[in-house]
């Protein structure tokens, strides 16, 4: 969407975008693996690589704000101390390199606004006598500038593949798209 107004000398445009999708973040996938996302910050103490060497951070499977849902079966409501060794090597943990990417599937919808600019055209008789030009335009611009969204990753426009690829939504490590301000001055003769 964009909005272009004129008023006498000034010219205002606006551009936003919107999009709905899914997108993985694959990032927090991978974090999560290693045990470093903030999510997992609260780790139990361990002196060793088995997780029978740790202690604090106690949790069960399917508790709530941890792994929640029904559990069955041998083991269910168990607790065992969640190290970064238990994220590392048990292979039950969320997303990356396990199988269970529910939880780094997230929603990727956003508002964008893309661009704004602002733009003066001096063209009185004084530009004329003292510049010897017709017109001058005077124009400062902003791109990128805001994100609406409920990602928790970095942006979610961003897309693995780059902007070549027809598949989006797939967020591994890559950079946001960068924010930057422009300032013209356009001279008519």
């Amino acid at each position: 969407m964009q909005c272009q107004v004129w008023f006498r000398c000034v010219t205002l445009c606006i551009g936003c975008t919107t999009q709905c999708t899914l997108s993985w973040n694959g990032t927090k996938s991978a974090l999560y693996s290693y045990g470093t996302h903030k999510d997992t910050e609260n780790r139990a103490t361990c002196t060793g690589a088995a997780t029978s060497t740790c202690t604090g951070n106690e949790h069960a499977i399917g508790e709530a704000g941890f792994y929640p849902g029904p559990v069955v079966g041998p083991g269910a409501g168990t607790k065992f101390p969640a190290g970064e060794n238990w994220y590392r090597n048990s292979g039950l943990a969320a997303c990356a390199f396990t199988g269970y990417d529910a939880p780094c599937i997230e929603d990727g919808g956003y508002v964008k606004l893309r661009e704004i600019s602002l733009g003066y055209t001096f063209d009185q008789p004084w530009v004329a006598r003292s510049l010897g030009l017709s017109s001058l335009e005077v124009r400062v611009a902003g791109r990128n500038l805001k994100t609406w969204t409920k990602y928790t990753g970095l942006d979610p426009e961003t897309n693995l593949g780059g902007s070549t690829s027809r598949v989006g939504g797939i967020d591994y490590f890559n950079l946001p798209l960068t924010r930057s301000f422009v300032f013209t001055v356009n001279l008519n003769r």
